[in-house]
């Protein structure tokens, strides 16, 4: 409404923003910081700002950002992971694990597609390696692109199931 404010409620205004004018000033020299009122904004932010990881015990974590860069924290979704198979685990680095399955027909080969495309290089394929006196034999990568990967066993019994890993970068 219009017209004159009564001293009551001028006094309350008065009374709660300096209190809480108060409030932070103490907060900041409680940390040893410089509260001075002197009109720099600037300065005073700054300062509010150190009392604020100073007071609460804030380590270096609370300034970083989030990334996967030097100084910064990755979140989940650089994480990222499928448990499924063939699946994959992404880690912030870019370094990616993937594995599956396969068959392998008598004394044959087999492709199979890796779930994620390695952008940037292959590191070590992994294949099982059998050789108990009932199975002899042996599974070996005959050839891998960025996105596949064929593997050749040497069981002339029967058709060979494989577990298989690969570990490369995106």
């Amino acid at each position: 409404q219009s017209g004159k404010a009564s001293s009551a409620q001028i006094n309350k205004a008065l009374r709660q923003s300096t209190t809480i004018a108060a409030l932070i000033g103490q907060f900041i020299a409680t940390a040893g910081v410089d509260a001075l009122d002197n009109g720099d904004m600037t300065t005073l932010e700054t300062n509010y700002l150190a009392a604020l990881k100073s007071n609460l015990s804030l380590k270096t974590a609370a300034s970083r950002d989030v990334g996967n860069g030097a100084s910064q924290i990755p979140d989940m979704s650089y994480f990222a992971n499928t448990q499924s198979s063939p699946g994959y685990q992404k880690l912030p680095g870019g370094l990616v694990i993937q594995w599956g399955t396969g068959a392998i027909p008598t004394s044959g080969s087999a492709t199979v597609s890796f779930p994620l495309l390695f952008t940037k290089g292959i590191f070590q394929l992994i294949t099982p390696l059998d050789s108990s006196s009932s199975n002899n034999y042996r599974v070996a990568v005959s050839t891998s692109t960025l996105s596949t990967m064929t593997m050749t066993s040497t069981n002339t019994q029967n058709a060979t199931g494989v577990m298989w890993m690969a570990v490369g970068y995106i």
